[in-house]
C-alpha cells in the first residue's frame, strides 16, 4: 500500500465563506456542493501544502478516509 495521498481540489463557497476540499475525479465534470449551504462553490485549484497548516482537521479527516478506504479495498 502506498502512502501517497492524492491532493484534493479546493473550493470556496462565497455564500457561507467556507473553504472545502473534494477528491479529484477525472470523470467528475461538476462542482461539488458546499457541505453547509449546498450551493456550488468557486474552484480555487489543487490544494497546496500551506492548506495543511490552515485546515489541519480537514486534511486529517480526508487522509483517514482515503487510508481506511484503501485498507478495506485491499482486504475485499
Amino acid at each position: 500500500m502506498s502512502l501517497f495521498v492524492q491532493l484534493p481540489i479546493k473550493f470556496e463557497c462565497k455564500h457561507c465563506q467556507l473553504t472545502y476540499f473534494h477528491a479529484y475525479a477525472p470523470s467528475a465534470l461538476h462542482k461539488p456542493l458546499c457541505p453547509e449551504c449546498h450551493r456550488t462553490g468557486l474552484l480555487m485549484g489543487v490544494a497546496e501544502k500551506t492548506d495543511l497548516l490552515r485546515y489541519p482537521i480537514t486534511w486529517v479527516t480526508k487522509f483517514m478516509k482515503q487510508s481506511w478506504h484503501r485498507l478495506n479495498k485491499a482486504h475485499s
